[in-house]
């Protein structure tokens, strides 16, 4: 089953965990996506979420 794994970009700030690396030990078909935005992704980009969520379900 494909899962999607969406986190804002840090930007300049490292993030101190690679968020890919963990979610793929749990989800082998894995979708992510990174946005520019703060800390809720689907209040602050919310066609991005909806289009990545939509893009699974054609998959």
């Amino acid at each position: 089953m494909p899962v999607l794994a969406a986190w804002q970009d840090p930007g300049d700030i490292a993030l101190p965990f690679d968020p890919e690396r963990i979610w793929s030990s749990w989800a082998p078909d894995l979708r992510t996506r990174v946005l520019p935005c703060g800390h809720f992704l689907p209040e602050e980009r919310p066609a991005e979420i909806a289009d990545a969520i939509a893009a699974l379900a054609s998959v």
